[in-house]
């Protein structure tokens, strides 16, 4: 059995056609765990209302403890061999759980994943149900990674990415695997632990879940206001350290494109529009940046980017 762990935290207005596209899954042989983070938007009424219907659904109530505590609490109260975890706001082609399941035991591997199709607000507002159905390529790039390779991949943000998208082997979890100390980029921390439990992780190449990036969402409502994403970053550093000191270069890519991406959405790229938060993402850049221009593995546009940081600061 899958157990499918929800959290849910004022997410009224997508909540439903979210659950929707879970219910419609070729595979059945699952439990939906939606574990309410203290809404107040009426998302805890749907869950509820959901859970009447459907004997699959358990629902968990709490008082707002971050995403973190949710996506644990689901983990504890899970039942099954397999575990998937959805963000509330996102929508899943019919064969989603199904294509991972069948190449999790085709392949015999800890964690199976796919990319994301990304849905802006507009998209999302012109979605329609009949996408997640529509016919998947009937041949697709598959690949495999060790759990170091895995760890590389995701903090470059190549392939490999954080918690959702996934299918996981029970054994590679525990009822502690999110942070709980962590408000902004808890998965990202959370996902080298458990890509380093990993033997074999495989990444099938199908357009089979559909991520909606909210302008109101974790990174850019909280993590723009203070600096508890870029701790968190330093919190990676040093358990890259102790774990392998050679992907160091790897952490300062994603520091740095971090760094980059807050002072976008603070829009302060200009290095005259000073403030505490701002000052610490060009601490960073200015740290890494020399090193990382001439890291052959990151990417393009943040290179772009750090050429543009030496003309706006030396």
């Amino acid at each position: 059995m899958i157990s499918i762990v929800v959290p849910v935290y004022n997410t009224a207005p997508y909540l439903s056609s979210c659950l929707d596209s879970i219910l419609c899954q070729t595979v059945t042989d699952w439990e939906l765990i939606l574990v309410d983070d203290g809404s107040t938007d009426g998302s805890a009424v749907i869950c509820d209302e959901y859970a009447a219907k459907d004997s699959r659904i358990q629902v968990l109530h709490q008082s707002n403890q971050g995403p973190a505590k949710a996506r644990n609490l689901g983990i504890a109260k899970s039942q099954g061999e397999l575990v998937a975890f959805i963000d509330s706001d996102d929508l899943l082609h019919v064969q989603y759980l199904g294509k991972l399941l069948e190449t999790m035991l085709k392949e015999d591997c800890d964690i199976v994943f796919a990319p994301y199709v990304l849905l802006g607000e507009e998209d999302r507002v012109r979605f329609t149900p009949q996408r997640l159905s529509q016919p998947l390529p009937k041949e697709y790039t598959e690949k495999t990674f060790s759990g170091r390779e895995a760890i590389e991949s995701m903090l470059y943000q190549q392939e490999v990415n954080s918690s959702p998208i996934k299918l996981y082997r029970r054994e590679v979890l525990s009822v502690k695997t999110f942070p709980e100390q962590f408000v902004a980029y808890e998965d990202l921390y959370a996902m080298l632990g458990i890509y380093a439990n990993c033997q074999k992780i495989c990444w099938i190449n199908l357009p089979i879940y559909y991520y909606f990036k909210r302008m109101d969402g974790t990174l850019n409502a909280n993590s723009v206001r203070d600096s508890r994403a870029l701790e968190v970053m330093q919190s990676v550093r040093a358990w890259i350290k102790t774990y392998d000191a050679t992907l160091l270069p790897a952490v300062n890519s994603r520091e740095l494109s971090l760094a980059f991406n807050i002072l976008r959405i603070q829009k302060k790229l200009d290095k005259n529009q000073s403030d505490a938060l701002s000052d610490a993402c060009w601490q960073v850049i200015r740290r890494n940046r020399k090193s990382s221009l001439f890291d052959p593995k990151m990417r393009l546009k943040n290179k772009l980017a750090i050429l543009l940081s030496y003309l706006i600061c030396k």
